[in-house]
């Protein structure tokens, strides 16, 4: 009998060890799915204020050197809040392709990344698009 409950306790202890880097795994992927939608949030709304600024420009509201200082400062922001969600879909998609393919994930780019091109080169592709 106490030859079956060691048996047990040591297949317990196997089973934690080998699941507990998964279940931490998955922890993470949804700490960093909450930092995303953050970030979404607060690129949206950073784009809003620039549209509201443009607005306020165009309507007469401000001057065009008012609007040059708002607009550049805002713009700035929403650079920084782009590549800080950049960096975040990079470790979100890392980490969804290391859970669902193990660690010899390869992403478009073909040298190990999980997305393409640089965050410079998707932040300027952003700020340039129409609002």
């Amino acid at each position: 009998m106490l030859q079956y409950l060691l048996v047990l306790v040591v297949l317990a202890i196997a089973l934690y060890v080998i699941s507990a880097p998964l279940l931490s795994a998955r922890r993470a992927s949804a700490i960093a799915s909450d930092d995303v939608r953050a970030l979404e949030a607060a690129r949206d709304s950073k784009l809003e204020e620039i549209r509201d600024a443009e607005m306020d420009m165009r309507t007469g509201k401000l001057s065009d050197e008012d609007y040059r200082a708002i607009d550049g400062s805002l713009r700035s922001e929403a650079v920084q809040i782009l590549e800080r969600l950049d960096d975040a879909l990079t470790h979100e998609d890392a980490a969804r392709a290391a859970e669902a393919a193990g660690d010899g994930a390869r992403g478009p780019a073909g040298d190990g990344s999980t997305r393409g091109g640089t965050s410079a080169d998707s932040t300027d592709d952003r700020l340039r698009s129409p609002l």
